[in-house]
């Protein structure tokens, strides 16, 4: 049986008390090459620190609520290992840092407000709108596009790794574009001009920069900025 490498790992963490206070907190966790960053995270809650806040649900990359910025990037924390992120194999002290995702209002720890977020997409109607637009007949390809953006779970890694979010914060910002596309696309959708028209607007698909963030963010390989 090969036995699994386990390394101390210092997890430097990014917290916000109730007089949003901001400040750093590290916390030591022995790790092996099969943990998760939100297993070490329940760990240190269980054992180290009950007070430690952070999202989590179906640990599987379906819900998305544990997105977080970890080391230098949005990612998922149930399929991102801690080896992945650290060198077990290095002679060095190793350090993991987390930090609540970017562009978004800290209400604690790592739980960021993601009311703004969800604002953004309910204010653009998200659903097929009737209308004169519509496609009767459809053929099997009609809604490839609209899956591609379909497995958005909304985890939000997009919005905090954007670059244009950084500089303007009413920018709608790749996941609610992202979202958009799957209407334009949708061959059943009845008011496509209308749509476009509306997001060529101020703050709308113009305003991105194209650097390509909210790809390499994506866990699920949406491609915000391919629906952009």
């Amino acid at each position: 049986m090969v036995k699994k490498l386990v390394r101390d790992v210092s997890f430097s963490i990014k917290r916000k008390d109730e007089n949003k206070k901001e400040y750093i907190e590290e916390f030591t966790l022995e790790c092996d090459e099969s943990m998760t960053i939100l297993q070490a995270l329940e760990k240190i809650k269980a054992d180290k620190d009950g007070s430690l806040t952070f999202r989590r649900s179906c640990r599987a990359s379906i819900c998305g609520s544990c997105g977080m910025f970890v080391n230098n990037r949005s990612r998922l924390a149930c399929r991102t290992k801690v080896k992945d992120m650290v060198d077990f194999a290095s002679k060095e002290d190793l350090v993991l840092a987390i930090e609540p995702q970017k562009n978004q209002p800290v209400i604690k720890d790592l739980v960021v407000d993601i009311q703004p977020f969800y604002e953004k997409i309910e204010k653009n109607n998200p659903y097929v709108q009737e209308g004169k637009e519509t496609i009767v007949e459809v053929d099997k390809t009609s809604y490839e596009q609209v899956n591609m953006v379909s497995n958005c779970i909304m985890c939000g890694n997009c919005y905090s790794d954007c670059t244009a979010m950084v500089e303007n914060s009413d920018y709608l910002g790749p996941a609610a574009l992202a979202k958009m596309f799957r209407f334009v696309a949708d061959p059943r959708e009845g008011q496509k001009k209308s749509r476009l028209k509306q997001l060529s607007k101020k703050n709308g698909i113009w305003d991105c920069t194209r650097c390509g963030m909210c790809v390499d963010a994506c866990p699920k390989g949406v491609a915000p900025m391919e629906a952009i």
